[in-house]
């Protein structure tokens, strides 16, 4: 596993206990909901999700574009 990889491992690892605690400490809020409330909750989690996807894609590609940059840059020097 790279290094970053395992960076990046910990601090999700870490982020994630952190989220658990939060939502553990607002329990109760979420007892008081209406199955209509719910469900709006629902749609808006899988939404997030969606737009947090579409996001990681971008900066994936993102990444790919940097790590090639000298590569081109090299090549187009050649040229």
């Amino acid at each position: 596993m790279k290094e970053s990889t395992k960076v990046l491992s910990k601090s999700n690892t870490a982020l994630r206990k952190k989220a658990v605690l939060m939502l553990d400490n607002n329990e109760d809020e979420f007892a008081e909901l209406s199955p209509f409330e719910i469900r709006e909750l629902i749609q808006e989690l899988h939404i997030h999700q969606i737009e947090l996807e579409m996001q990681n894609e971008e900066l994936i590609k993102s990444q790919v574009d940097l790590e090639l940059y000298p590569v081109r840059t090299y090549e187009t020097e050649l040229s």
